[in-house]
C-alpha cells in the first residue's frame, strides 16, 4: 500500500498491490513457482493491473 503523507485528495492510499502464489520443489534442487499480483492504483493510467509470474530455480 502506498500512500502519500499530507495527500490533497480525499484518498487515503493511493496504490495497492495484492499477491498469492505458491511453490514446488522437485527432489531437493529444483523450484518450480506460480505467482498472480493485482495493482490498483487511484492515481495513474490505468487504473489496474493483472500479473501472472512464473519462476524456476536450480540448486547448484
Amino acid at each position: 500500500m502506498h500512500t502519500m503523507l499530507f495527500s490533497p485528495n480525499e484518498y487515503t492510499a493511493d496504490k495497492w498491490r495484492s499477491m498469492i502464489g505458491a511453490e514446488y520443489t522437485f527432489n531437493k534442487r529444483h523450484t518450480f513457482g506460480l505467482e498472480y499480483i493485482y495493482n490498483d492504483s487511484r492515481v495513474t493510467k490505468p487504473a489496474y493491473e493483472n500479473i501472472l509470474g512464473v519462476t524456476y530455480s536450480v540448486k547448484l
